[in-house]
């Protein structure tokens, strides 16, 4: 691993206005500063990760550069203690601070460069995953090269699992790879990654409860449910109630949100509109609790397809409308283009053929901006052509429907999991 490397994907990471830093310089006053501080804490921690902690406390007040430096210099930074004490801060950032999570991790490379270094001690099982972790803030903050270039970096250094704590780093790192090969258009290879996580914990006996588990379960669901092949809706659904059972809603609201959208989707794809409404109602009343505007309009975009597979075009309209709404109110603009879609086809299909026109251009024009293929472009071109000489028909809106899909299933990729990994 090279110093450049971690130079050149760490050179973004600047949060000076967010925090003021001391001027300390020497890694000595660090030490006496850590030694202080501990004197009061609970005895009951391990006396390593109560260090560790009160490491990461006086490092944090630092300057950004003098953070970097103390922790390649510092024999007392190159611990795996202080790694993964490194690790959970990473996540806790997110999302309220990806830049943050960012430095953290190119922190831990720092803190791992010493290890080898001081220490004479490589670890390329927490260097791999530390690229990996990098890799997934750097694809969360939309830097796409950013995130190949960790992913590379990450590769090189993987090494098989020995234990039960490096089996576990693994199936952490595949989660994170199977993320953001997701958000860069690579679905088989994600799907591949997220299914030897879920195998890998399995393997190393983790437990129902397992958390880590529980958000592997959950990522694999949505790439299976997300794939243009039909998936396995049963599987996935027995899935999906495993991990219902292990997640506790004041903890784990990003985790069921996502579960209840997945829960919503399968049974729109199994086709069974008794389920789908009864279960949309009960995903509805949570996000209300929860206050998630987002997570609200979607079930009702759910609800109205189980209305219109009932025959009641009406209530399905409302609910449609309603949802399509409450996006472009949210500026969720492309979330909103498969409602756009299903309300065309509905307004079409009772001769309201100015409203059906009117929802066809505005559809057009989220697609055209989003940055859709060639091909697509030439048929959004062939249905302008239509809407012009009023011969919008349902057979016009058939190659609508296979760009729209697809179209749904890239922003699901680039917007990635709800919860974080």
């Amino acid at each position: 691993m090279s110093t450049k490397s971690e130079d050149e994907i760490g050179c973004g990471a600047r949060c000076a206005a967010s925090r003021a830093r001391s001027d300390s310089s020497s890694a000595s006053s660090i030490d006496a500063k850590s030694n202080a501080s501990r004197c009061g804490a609970a005895a009951s921690q391990d006396p390593l990760e109560r260090l560790a902690e009160e490491l990461a406390k006086v490092l944090d007040a630092l300057p950004w550069p003098e953070q970097r430096r103390v922790t390649r210099e510092s024999i007392r930074f190159s611990t795996p203690h202080f790694f993964d004490r490194l690790c959970a801060l990473s996540r806790r950032s997110c999302p309220c601070d990806r830049e943050r999570a960012a430095q953290l991790m190119v922190l831990a490379l720092d803190s791992l460069e010493a290890r080898a270094t001081l220490r004479n001690e490589p670890d390329p099982g927490r260097t791999a995953l530390a690229w990996t972790r990098l890799a997934y803030h750097r694809w969360r903050q939309s830097d796409l090269a950013g995130a190949e270039q960790a992913l590379e970096a990450a590769a090189a250094d993987r090494d098989a699992p020995e234990d039960r704590d490096a089996s576990r780093r693994e199936a952490e790192r595949a989660c994170l790879e199977a993320a953001v090969l997701w958000g860069l258009g690579r679905l088989d290879a994600a799907m591949t990654r997220a299914d030897g996580a879920v195998a890998l914990l399995a393997d190393a006996g983790q437990g129902d409860a397992d958390e880590l588990l529980s958000r592997a379960r959950l990522l694999r669901a949505a790439l299976h449910a997300y794939a243009p092949r039909k998936p396995d809706v049963e599987t996935l659904l027995e899935d999906l109630r495993q991990v219902r059972e292990q997640l506790d809603e004041r903890v784990h609201a990003a985790e069921l949100l996502e579960l209840d959208d997945l829960w919503l989707r399968l049974h729109a794809i199994s086709g069974d509109a008794a389920e789908l409404e009864r279960a949309a109602a009960l995903a509805r009343a949570r996000a209300e609790r929860l206050g998630d505007d987002r997570a609200r309009c979607r079930c009702l975009w759910y609800e109205g397809f189980a209305h219109r597979r009932q025959g009641d075009a009406r209530r399905a309209e409302t609910r449609w409308r309603e949802a399509r709404l409450g996006l472009l109110d949210l500026s969720l603009e492309t979330e909103a283009a498969p409602v756009t879609l299903e309300l065309t086809v509905l307004c079409l299909a009772a001769d309201r053929f100015a409203e059906a026109a009117e929802l066809s251009r505005a559809l057009i024009a989220t697609l055209e901006s989003s940055g859709i293929d060639r091909d697509s472009l030439g048929a959004l071109s062939a249905l302008r052509r239509a809407l012009s000489r009023d011969e919008l028909t349902p057979e016009a809106l058939k190659p609508l429907r296979r760009i729209v899909a697809a179209f749904e299933r890239d922003v699901k990729a680039k917007r990635g999991p709800a919860f974080e990994l």
